[in-house]
């Protein structure tokens, strides 16, 4: 079969997490477009607030000009492909951050003539909006889309933590029919990072995570700095040809129609289905009871007629399962085999074989049972910079194989998809749902022969037990369609629309019960017709999450807060009379999951103890959760400084780091001065003439992250606080913070929680300061106004979640009371590779840290058993939903056996091709041909 006629506008479709890097994406991809084009900065987000609240299209036009980079010289092209060969991996960042030797170059040779829709979506995550607000906003946008091409999911450079996880579960599987359109793009990437192996690592270890996410692992991923005016040539080229390899992807891929699509619900959904669900086998039960009741003892009538009522109900949902399942396989859409891209952009990632062989459906699937070999019928390529060899296969066969070889390293793709036709696929599926339908449909008709006898038997029916039996085919069909975990799109708009499924889950349990009892009949008609246009106003204010049950905590007195300075400054006085054995502290980590708690704890060691080697293994690589319990940590060291000073100086003269960046003119010149060679770090030497400082011995908690990515939140907390309460006492308490990272709905919730507890334990938690981790010093000079703006904004916005309920509190109060400031802060980048002058402010910042902890008073804990009852009693946000989880999935297994019908077209991720080393003596064709067998 042949695919269908290319489009004249191609709509590209962007999802992802809140603050991911949608909008300043589709800003890069406008100024790609148009060089001309000023970046209209309103319209991203500014790394603490998003400002993406509606659906938004903007049209470009581009023929997807390539760019390359030249000497400036002599106007040679440069293959920066060739820059990952460095040993050096500071050599190679030199190359990428070189801005007077090269040229941009953008090859304008052909005439902008395709169109390319980018469709901009509310984030998924929101701190205050629900996940379901936002697919009810993009449902209703997409309503005047015919079609899908690329589906582009954003995922930043961060942590994959549950909420994330959660996320791209809900996205994927919301549209089960896109999944062979799917692309990550992974913003936020140090292009300098690429030379890092332990970089590849976390890598490959996220795309692995996705493709079992996907159900396959042939979908395309992309990385790209979403740095918007860049003025470092090579990253900016490497960014330009990324842009354009994403709108050719759009290109090469089969449209998705749109208003036929069946969709998959939200865990969200699935759960408050649930309660629908067990409240109808509650009413079904007590209305069967009553009915029998009513009937004589020897005829049970009113009961058999509510039995057939039932069972019709039942059997008319069935059958239009079926018939629904029909339409989705029963088509000539081309759908998705197999797909497969290398890029040589980054050969570290990817390939770096001279040739390559690859063949699908790989000789390993082929002989496993039970695979069935499809007869393929249409393959697309893209290919670029790229020389195909040998090619064997494709349509009309049941595989495929092609052997090539890149010209060059720079921007060199081979894209390929394989399709077959959907009926073809799901022939046998088709079969079974046609013997299937006809089966209902004579059941169904014998069910309706036998109701219409017992009514014409009886007669007239008593009001009363008409009207049960009426409650009782209106709570069978309610039953029939909250037990599916598919529905139709247009259905699925009209619900959230009115309401339903936007609030937490009782709410929505009660919301989607009075949606389907009060619109059958437009529900019924909507499943039915193609076009759809709803009417329901949206009530905003239903969309915003409640804060949860606030709990009676005393306020803060302002002598605690006011004086606080005040206080710390007596302890400094009264210090050096304290007896030696009171020189003991207790810091305490809290923090997003792999957020830098466990890596602040191994450089703090490394601070005390120059020698020590940093126990890597312990530390998360931004894909799961390495702390899977609170660890305590006991380091005993006085307080050493570190300075930084020129190898070539033999007074060893200390580089004053406090003026340091008056140095630099802008702060395009800072990052070079940071990364100046010929410097020398080391820990400033004891002055003879004075007393050696006091050892002290400091306790470190390190403890599991927020949003755990296994789920374990409700677990974890109760461990930290066991261990907490067993220090009896705390100095101070560090909330730790991926400066990338953004204020999510459960993160606030988490803040909330722990901040209760912390205050009911010590009575005030002003003994809390913020440590922002990857910071990147380069971006820290005092000219990068933006950037210090933005950590302030951020600042402000995390420590109001912390200290949520203090601020209601006195917003509560007396009209002249304002809300608290900010937790003190200090910022910081954990990074291996720094050289000395960021390394000796890495150390200094550590210093300044564990001093405040030794000059903060020591807040001895209310462990009475009184107080601790009321710990205790703070509810985890977690608690309700995983009971609520719990019985839905203990349930599961016994309703997959009653649906029996699949519930969605997904992609095998069992499809997969094989690479071979193929020997070119070897005849391609007839190797590949015969290693498929019927």
């Amino acid at each position: 079969m042949s695919a269908s006629a290319p489009p004249s506008t191609y709509n590209i479709l962007f999802l992802g997490e809140v603050l991911s890097g949608k909008s300043t994406l589709i800003e890069h991809l406008k100024k790609y477009a148009d060089p001309g084009y000023t970046v209209n900065c309103k319209n991203i987000g500014d790394g603490v607030s998003t400002c993406t609240t509606n659906v938004s299209f903007s049209q470009i036009q581009t023929d997807t000009p390539e760019y390359f980079i030249t000497y400036v010289k002599t106007g040679e092209r440069v293959d920066y492909g060739e820059f990952i060969k460095e040993v050096d991996q500071e050599n190679y960042e030199d190359q990428l951050n070189e801005r007077k030797k090269y040229n941009l170059v953008r090859d304008d040779s052909a005439i902008p003539n395709v169109t390319f829709n980018l469709i901009d979506t509310p984030g998924l995550n929101h701190i205050s909006l629900s996940d379901e607000n936002n697919i009810a906003i993009i449902l209703k946008a997409l309503a005047s889309i015919e079609s899908i091409n690329l589906v582009v999911i954003t995922i930043a450079n961060s942590t994959f933590t549950a909420s994330l996880v959660d996320a791209l579960k809900t996205y994927v599987g919301l549209w089960p029919e896109f999944n062979g359109n799917l692309v990550f793009v992974h913003t936020k990437i140090d292009y300098a990072k690429l030379h890092d192996t332990k970089f590849a690592d976390t890598f490959f270890d996220k795309k692995s995570i996705l493709g079992k996410i996907v159900g396959r692992d042939s979908v395309p991923h992309l990385l790209i700095d979403n740095n918007i005016g860049n003025t470092q040539i090579v990253r900016d080229c490497i960014t330009q040809n990324t842009l354009r390899n994403l709108l050719r992807m759009a290109k090469l891929n089969q449209s998705v129609p749109i208003r036929t699509m069946r969709m998959n619900k939200t865990e969200k959904m699935r759960l408050a289905d649930s309660i629908v669900m067990d409240n109808c086998e509650t009413n079904i039960q007590v209305l069967m009871k009553i009915l029998r009741s009513k009937s004589t003892e020897s005829t049970d009538t009113f009961g058999k007629i509510g039995d057939l009522i039932a069972e019709i109900v039942i059997q008319e949902q069935q059958l239009h399962d079926t018939v629904r399942d029909l339409s989705v396989y029963d088509r000539d859409t081309l759908e998705l085999l197999h797909e497969e891209l290398y890029q040589q952009d980054f050969s570290m990632l990817n390939m770096t074989e001279a040739s390559k062989t690859v063949y699908y459906p790989g000789k390993k699937r082929a002989t496993e049972p039970g695979f069935i070999h499809h007869l393929i019928d249409h393959v697309d390529y893209r290919i670029q910079n790229v020389k195909v060899q040998q090619e064997a296969g494709g349509p009309g066969e049941a595989f495929w194989a092609v052997n090539f070889r890149m010209r060059k390293r720079q921007n060199g793709v081979y894209h390929v998809k394989i399709y077959i036709t959907r009926k073809k696929k799901f022939a046998a599926e088709i079969e079974q749902l046609k013997a299937q339908k006809q089966f209902l449909r004579g059941i169904l008709a014998k069910g309706r022969e036998d109701l219409q006898a017992y009514t014409t038997e009886i007669g007239q029916l008593p009001d009363a037990v008409q009207q049960m039996l009426n409650e009782l085919e209106a709570t069978c069909f309610l039953q029939s369609r909250v037990r599916s975990n598919q529905v139709d799109s247009k259905v699925l708009r009209a619900a959230l629309e009115s309401g339903a499924y936007v609030r937490d889950i009782a709410a929505s349990a009660r919301n989607i019960e009075r949606f389907y009892l009060d619109n059958r009949l437009t529900i019924e008609s909507l499943e039915t017709s193609t076009d759809f246009v709803v009417s329901v106003p949206i009530n905003t204010s239903d969309y915003y999450i409640s804060a949860g049950e606030e709990l009676d905590i005393p306020n803060p007195t302002d002598t605690s807060i006011r004086d606080f300075n005040r206080i710390m400054e007596q302890i400094r006085l009264l210090r050096r009379l304290r007896p030696q054995e009171d020189l003991k502290y207790s810091v305490v980590t809290f923090g997003k999951t792999q957020a830098g708690k466990s890596t602040f704890i191994q450089f703090v060691k490394k601070y005390f103890d120059p020698e020590y080697d940093i126990e890597w293994e312990l530390i998360g690589n931004r894909c799961e959760s390495k702390t899977g319990k609170p660890e305590q940590f006991v380091m005993e060291s006085g307080l050493p400084s570190y300075e930084v000073y020129l190898s070539n100086d033999n007074t060893m003269t200390p580089i004053n780091l406090n003026t340091f960046g008056d140095s630099c003119d802008d702060m395009d010149d800072y990052p070079e001065a940071l990364h100046r060679r010929g410097t020398t770090v080391r820990r400033v030497p004891q002055d003879p003439k004075t007393l050696p400082p006091q050892r002290v011995e400091i306790t470190f908690l390190d403890t599991p992250g927020i949003e755990d990515t296994n789920g374990q939140d409700e677990k974890h907390a109760k461990a930290i606080i066991e261990r907490i309460i067993e220090l009896g006492s705390v100095n101070l308490i560090v909330v730790v913070v991926n400066s990338k990272d953004h204020p999510s709905n459960a993160q606030r919730l988490a803040y909330d929680y722990y901040s209760k507890v912390i205050h009911m334990l010590q009575g005030h938690i002003s003994n809390v300061l913020f440590l922002y981790t990857n910071v990147e010093y380069k971006h820290c000079h005092h000219s990068n106004k933006s950037h210090h703006a933005t950590m302030e904004k951020r600042h402000e916005l995390f420590s109001s979640l912390f200290r949520g309920f203090e601020n209601t509190s006195r917003q509560e109060g007396s009209s002249g009371s304002t809300q608290l400031k900010p937790f003190r802060k200090f910022t910081i980048d954990f990074d291996k590779g720094h050289r000395d002058i960021p390394k000796c402010m890495m150390m200094n910042t550590l210093k300044d840290i564990v001093k405040l902890a030794m000059e903060s008073p020591h807040v001895r804990l209310d462990n009475r058993d009184e107080n601790l009852k009321r710990v205790w009693a703070i509810k985890h946000p977690d608690k309700d939903n995983n009971e609520v989880r719990e019985k839905l999935q203990s349930r599961l297994p016994a309703e997959t056996a009653v649906q029996q019908q699949p519930d969605a077209v997904v992609l095998s991720g069992e499809d997969v091709a094989e690479c071979h080393d193929f020997d070119e003596t070897e005849d391609f064709e007839v190797y590949f041909k015969n290693s498929v067998s019927f």
